[in-house]
């Protein structure tokens, strides 16, 4: 709407001003602004139609022949065009740059920066609404001895097998993100304790296997904190799961 009312608007002024200037040009502003903010072609479509309208009515009251007006409002539509095309290409690459911002580039995961902001809005939302957070910490065993046995090239292959076991392994709901090295974490919201030690058992069990069979000696250790309120903050949730995930470590007496 406020983009009509704009167009609306250098319409009135175009007509008052008379033919001395012309403002026509302006459109394009709010042709770009719904390009690049509105995804629904419909209201495109409807926002250049108008501003079509509204200067060939300008054109009209100016009394400028007709070949001329034919001539700019083929201009005008042509400029629509390429307004649009610009408008849509740059908000594709922004899109892909804040995605590549939050995305670790091996394994395809969030980072650490898209976690804290995922934890971050689900301690909100647990604030607000109540229910169960669980978060996940996971720790490849014997990674170190991989990288050094076989090189990193290997190291990097099981890393990003791994967040494809992620990525199979977890809910629509769950967010897996790789926060440094061989560390990685899983966001469960609305997810009871019981659920979550379900889940990092199945986890554990599809990694043992993947692992071997890409010729991996390599397993994971898995510890979670479940929270029936909402933590303090992102550090002492994961500072929880974290403890939880070297319990499990220690207890199996692994190498990492």
């Amino acid at each position: 709407m406020g983009c009509i009312f704009l167009m609306v608007s250098i319409f009135a002024l175009d007509l008052a001003d008379g033919s001395k200037v012309w403002l026509h040009v302006l459109y394009v502003f709010p042709i770009a602004a719904t390009a690049y903010y509105c995804e629904r072609a419909l209201v495109l479509g409807i926002v250049v139609a108008i501003s079509l309208a509204l200067q060939l009515m300008t054109l009209v009251a100016y009394g400028i022949p007709a070949l001329a007006i034919l001539l700019n409002i083929a201009i005008a539509l042509a400029s629509a065009a390429m307004i649009v095309a610009f408008a849509r290409s740059a908000r594709m690459n922004i899109a892909r740059i804040e995605a590549l911002a939050v995305t670790d580039e091996l394994t395809q995961l969030h980072n650490r920066r898209g976690f804290e902001s995922i934890l971050t809005a689900e301690i909100a939302r647990q604030r607000r609404h109540g229910g169960a957070l669980s978060l996940a910490v996971l720790d490849l065993d014997r990674f170190k001895e991989l990288n050094d046995r076989r090189g990193h090239d290997a190291g990097d292959q099981a890393l990003r097998l791994l967040g494809d076991v992620l990525r199979k392994g977890t809910r629509a709901s769950d967010s897996s993100a790789r926060i440094g090295g061989d560390e990685f974490v899983i966001v469960m919201p609305k997810t009871p304790a019981a659920d979550c030690a379900l889940l990092c058992c199945n986890l554990s069990t599809a990694i043992v296997e993947g692992m071997a069979l890409a010729g991996f000696s390599v397993t994971a250790s898995i510890g979670f904190a479940s929270f029936e309120q909402a933590p303090d903050s992102i550090s002492a949730a994961l500072r929880r799961a974290d403890h939880a995930m070297y319990g499990v470590k220690a207890c199996r007496g692994s190498r990492a």
